[in-house]
């Protein structure tokens, strides 16, 4: 199999996660930058849930050998930390967001 075959079938096979994790990331972004320019309360549930679809989009991406290779070559070897920090720490606006929709 040559080598443009198999560049092809291994960026087939991700190039899903890299789509779904574009689209969290920046709709999370979106959702920030939206609650930024509202600035008037009631807009903390907007920014966590920003937050917390940024995170969950870094994470996929994070998952994506190809699109964390994208990143200087220095940073590769923090590729596993790099989705244990974010695994960790995305529970954090995803609870300050449920709370907010709750109402508590």
């Amino acid at each position: 199999m040559p080598l443009e075959d198999q560049a092809l079938t291994i960026l087939r096979d991700q190039v899903s996660a890299i789509i779904l994790g574009t689209v969290f990331l920046f709709i999370g972004l979106g959702a920030c930058g939206l609650a930024a320019v509202r600035g008037r309360g009631g807009v903390r549930i907007l920014f966590w849930f920003g937050i917390f679809s940024a995170m969950y989009g870094a994470r996929i991406l994070a998952g994506v050998p190809v699109a964390f290779s994208l990143l200087p070559r220095p940073a590769w070897p923090s590729r596993p930390y790099v989705m244990a920090i974010i695994s960790y720490l995305i529970v954090i606006p995803a609870l300050l967001f449920w709370l907010e929709l709750r109402g508590s």
